[in-house]
């Protein structure tokens, strides 16, 4: 299965290497991020990689935030609160932000909402779900129209723990991008995982 989603993401590469597309739909990306809080590991499986398919670079910081368990369900919606505060009660509250554009959510006043941090569900990834959001995030990156975070991605590639599936993507990467030094260091991470 994995093989399959490599070659999905081999052929977005090619299809839009440096180039952006705001067609994403929405509704589907956030009804697959409700999907990481199942108690089924394959449906969390399944949810990634449905997630990282999207080719949409919001995901980026949505897998950073889900890495780093800072995704959240609160009324039947997924949220995102990267820090908590206190008020002046010592309640932990939590700053709640929309997942994909990173915005306040607000109320009806126009103020950020912020819950008890009690009143919300943790969406905390396994070890394995970890690793996989990992790997979802490179392949996100490696198709990237911009070129630092494509050159990251390139790097990372190469680099411990060793995903072997980013060899097709990295052989297209040595071909048809358009920045050397991508192209370099996509060799290198090509002759690390090769070798």
């Amino acid at each position: 299965m994995f093989r399959l989603f490599t070659s999905f993401i081999l052929g977005m590469h090619i299809l839009s290497l440096n180039a952006e597309d705001d067609s994403y739909n929405k509704d589907e990306i956030l009804k697959s991020m409700k999907l990481l809080a199942a108690d089924d590991n394959e449906i969390v499986s399944n949810a990634i990689n449905n997630l990282a398919k999207t080719g949409d670079p919001r995901l980026e910081d949505f897998f950073d935030f889900y890495r780093n368990s800072s995704v959240y369900i609160w009324n039947d919606k997924i949220v995102v609160c990267e820090e908590t505060i206190e008020d002046e009660d010592f309640n932990e509250l939590a700053p709640l932000i929309n997942p994909l554009d990173k915005k306040p959510i607000l109320d009806n006043a126009g103020n950020q909402i912020k819950p008890d941090i009690l009143n919300l569900i943790n969406i905390s990834p396994s070890r394995k779900n970890r690793i996989e959001a990992r790997n979802a995030l490179i392949l996100l990156k490696l198709s990237s129209p911009d070129d630092k975070s494509r050159l990251g991605a390139v790097k990372k590639s190469g680099m411990s723990p060793y995903n072997y599936n980013l060899i097709p993507v990295l052989k297209s990467i040595l071909i048809n991008d358009n920045v050397d030094k991508i192209k370099f260091t996509a060799k290198e991470s090509f002759l690390l995982l090769s070798v």
